[in-house]
């Protein structure tokens, strides 16, 4: 495909899903050589959406690559300090106008646990509501998370996250 490789993922666009596409777009670059993008489909309600995934140098994939796997590692050692769902939904900023700063990430943040909190029905694959995030994040109430883990929050984001060229995807 001219836009690399294609992933098609039959519900709502989501961080979860937008980071697997990211990983196979990584890996289609590291092995192949080559630099090589990528356009995620996906269904919201009846429209489809496009997200195009930018193109990016193997040397530059396999250090995203070792990026995400040292993630992994801390993560069986203690709580990855990543939200897929809600912090590709705080990090909007950098998909409409470039990078997001630390206040609005903090601030999305707070509003999407606050908004989880006070939702009894909850919210479809809301981060929150992971088993395994509630049990590795308790105590820690997120809906007035405090700035040192927030800032770890998005710093993580920032690093593990793709950041799409605003004026190439579709809602």
């Amino acid at each position: 495909h001219p836009a690399g490789l294609v992933r098609m993922t039959p519900g709502k666009r989501n961080g979860k899903r937008v980071l697997d596409a990211w990983i196979d777009t990584l890996f289609a670059s590291a092995a192949s050589g080559a630099a090589i993008g990528g356009r995620l489909f996906s269904l919201d309600g009846g429209d489809v959406a496009e997200l195009d995934l930018p193109a990016i140098d193997p040397a530059d994939a396999h250090e995203r690559l070792g990026a995400l796997i040292a993630a992994m590692r801390s993560g069986l050692r203690a709580p990855l300090p990543l939200l897929p769902r809600e912090s590709w939904g705080a990090l909007k900023a950098d998909r409409a106008q470039g990078p997001s700063d630390f206040g609005e990430f903090q601030q999305d943040l707070r509003k999407a646990a606050n908004a989880e909190a006070h939702d009894d029905r909850g919210s479809e694959g809301a981060d929150f509501r992971e088993p395994a995030v509630r049990i590795a994040w308790r105590g820690v109430d997120f809906t007035t998370l405090d700035e040192p883990l927030a800032r770890t929050f998005f710093d993580v984001a920032r690093a593990l996250l793709p950041v799409p060229d605003p004026g190439a995807s579709k809602p």
